[in-house]
């Protein structure tokens, strides 16, 4: 978006001022539509953040619990 604006503003003829300006347009256009998508998925990051944590506390709690059975098998099967 600056090389476009710089372009624009080193133009002298109307005809490649108008070219450049409808370029520099394009390029605001995609910035500002990349600006809106990465809003959006900052907006989104908070929910994003706690769905992820719970994922990982529920994977804490499963290896918990396997790891708590196989402790209780190695005893038993040591008792035998």
């Amino acid at each position: 978006m600056d090389f476009a604006k710089s372009e624009l503003k080193a133009a002298k003829d109307e005809q490649l001022i108008a070219v450049k300006d409808h370029v520099y347009k394009l390029a605001v256009a995609a910035f500002e539509e990349k600006l809106k998508q990465l809003t959006a998925m900052l907006d989104q990051l908070p929910n994003s953040k706690a769905a992820h944590v719970a994922d990982l506390e529920e994977l804490i709690r499963c290896t918990k619990r396997y790891h708590e059975r196989m402790a209780l098998l190695s005893v038993e099967s040591g008792k035998g």
